[in-house]
Protein backbone atom coordinates (compact mmCIF):
# COMPACT_ATOMS: atom_id res chain seq x y z
CA UNK A 1 0.00 0.00 0.00
CA UNK A 2 1.28 3.46 -0.89
CA UNK A 3 1.14 6.10 1.83
CA UNK A 4 1.18 9.89 1.53
CA UNK A 5 1.95 11.74 4.77
CA UNK A 6 0.57 15.26 4.98
CA UNK A 7 2.50 18.11 6.59
CA UNK A 8 0.76 17.66 9.96
CA UNK A 9 2.45 14.32 10.69
CA UNK A 10 5.63 14.37 12.77
CA UNK A 11 8.76 13.80 10.70
CA UNK A 12 9.93 11.05 13.06
CA UNK A 13 6.79 9.01 12.35
CA UNK A 14 7.17 9.48 8.60
CA UNK A 15 10.87 8.50 8.67
CA UNK A 16 10.26 5.37 10.77
CA UNK A 17 7.51 4.13 8.46
CA UNK A 18 9.46 5.02 5.30
CA UNK A 19 12.54 3.15 6.53
CA UNK A 20 10.50 0.07 7.41
CA UNK A 21 8.68 -0.06 4.07
CA UNK A 22 11.55 -0.32 1.59
CA UNK A 23 10.26 -0.79 -1.92
CA UNK A 24 6.87 0.74 -1.14
CA UNK A 25 5.90 4.30 -1.94
CA UNK A 26 5.91 6.18 1.36
CA UNK A 27 6.04 9.87 0.55
CA UNK A 28 5.38 13.30 2.02
CA UNK A 29 3.08 15.96 0.62
CA UNK A 30 6.01 18.41 0.90
CA UNK A 31 7.98 16.36 -1.63
CA UNK A 32 5.25 16.94 -4.22
CA UNK A 33 4.68 20.65 -3.50
CA UNK A 34 1.19 19.99 -2.15
CA UNK A 35 1.98 20.46 1.54
CA UNK A 36 -0.10 23.61 1.88
CA UNK A 37 -2.81 22.61 -0.56
CA UNK A 38 -6.42 22.67 0.57
CA UNK A 39 -7.45 19.30 2.04
CA UNK A 40 -9.73 18.60 -0.91
CA UNK A 41 -6.86 19.18 -3.35
CA UNK A 42 -4.55 16.89 -1.39
CA UNK A 43 -7.20 14.14 -1.32
CA UNK A 44 -7.74 14.59 -5.10
CA UNK A 45 -3.99 14.32 -5.73
CA UNK A 46 -3.68 11.20 -3.56
CA UNK A 47 -6.72 9.49 -5.07
CA UNK A 48 -5.47 10.10 -8.62
CA UNK A 49 -2.14 8.45 -7.77
CA UNK A 50 -3.32 5.61 -5.56
CA UNK A 51 -2.04 6.90 -2.22
CA UNK A 52 -3.74 6.42 1.15
CA UNK A 53 -3.33 9.64 3.16
CA UNK A 54 -1.86 9.72 6.68
CA UNK A 55 -2.66 12.79 8.77
CA UNK A 56 -2.91 14.06 12.30
CA UNK A 57 -5.27 16.86 11.17
CA UNK A 58 -8.53 15.92 12.83
CA UNK A 59 -10.06 19.39 12.48
CA UNK A 60 -10.28 19.88 8.73
CA UNK A 61 -9.03 16.74 6.94
CA UNK A 62 -11.58 14.37 8.49
CA UNK A 63 -14.60 16.56 7.62
CA UNK A 64 -13.19 17.07 4.11
CA UNK A 65 -12.94 13.30 3.61
CA UNK A 66 -16.49 12.69 4.83
CA UNK A 67 -17.81 15.50 2.63
CA UNK A 68 -16.16 13.86 -0.39
CA UNK A 69 -17.73 10.51 0.52
CA UNK A 70 -21.17 12.15 0.79
CA UNK A 71 -20.69 13.75 -2.63
CA UNK A 72 -19.55 10.49 -4.23
CA UNK A 73 -16.05 11.81 -4.85
CA UNK A 74 -13.05 9.50 -4.41
CA UNK A 75 -11.43 9.22 -1.01
CA UNK A 76 -8.32 7.07 -1.17
CA UNK A 77 -8.49 6.17 2.50
CA UNK A 78 -7.52 8.40 5.39
CA UNK A 79 -5.45 7.18 8.33
CA UNK A 80 -5.82 9.66 11.19
CA UNK A 81 -3.30 9.62 14.03
CA UNK A 82 -4.99 9.87 17.41
CA UNK A 83 -4.16 12.87 19.59
CA UNK A 84 -1.62 11.92 22.27
CA UNK A 85 -0.84 8.52 20.77
CA UNK A 86 2.68 7.25 21.46
CA UNK A 87 4.97 7.28 18.41
CA UNK A 88 5.73 3.59 18.84
CA UNK A 89 2.04 2.68 18.81
CA UNK A 90 1.45 4.88 15.75
CA UNK A 91 4.42 3.31 13.93
CA UNK A 92 3.21 -0.22 14.74
CA UNK A 93 -0.34 0.52 13.63
CA UNK A 94 0.70 2.20 10.37
CA UNK A 95 3.17 -0.52 9.40
CA UNK A 96 0.66 -3.26 10.22
CA UNK A 97 -2.01 -1.60 8.08
CA UNK A 98 0.46 -0.98 5.24
CA UNK A 99 1.66 -4.59 5.29
CA UNK A 100 -1.69 -6.33 5.58
CA UNK A 101 -4.23 -4.13 3.86
CA UNK A 102 -4.62 -3.09 0.26
CA UNK A 103 -5.71 0.39 -0.74
CA UNK A 104 -9.17 -0.89 -1.76
CA UNK A 105 -9.74 -1.97 1.88
CA UNK A 106 -9.56 1.69 2.89
CA UNK A 107 -11.42 3.23 -0.04
CA UNK A 108 -13.85 5.88 1.25
CA UNK A 109 -12.92 5.11 4.87
CA UNK A 110 -11.48 7.14 7.73
CA UNK A 111 -9.47 4.96 10.12
CA UNK A 112 -8.09 6.18 13.45
CA UNK A 113 -4.65 4.88 14.41
CA UNK A 114 -3.81 3.32 16.63
CA UNK A 115 -7.17 1.72 17.34
CA UNK A 116 -8.45 2.09 20.86
CA UNK A 117 -7.80 -0.80 23.17
CA UNK A 118 -10.79 -2.61 24.63
CA UNK A 119 -10.20 -0.96 28.02
CA UNK A 120 -10.17 2.50 26.40
CA UNK A 121 -13.44 1.71 24.61
CA UNK A 122 -15.09 0.58 27.83
CA UNK A 123 -13.86 3.58 29.84
CA UNK A 124 -15.06 5.99 27.16
CA UNK A 125 -18.46 4.30 26.92
CA UNK A 126 -17.80 2.92 23.43
CA UNK A 127 -18.47 -0.76 22.88
CA UNK A 128 -20.85 -1.26 25.79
Amino acid sequence: MDLLFDECVEGAVYRAVAQSREGARVERAQDHHIAHAHDDELLDWAAARGFVVVTSDRNTMVPAAWERVALGRPVPGLLVIRRGAARGAVFEALTLIAERAVAADLDARVVWVPERSESEQISSGVGR
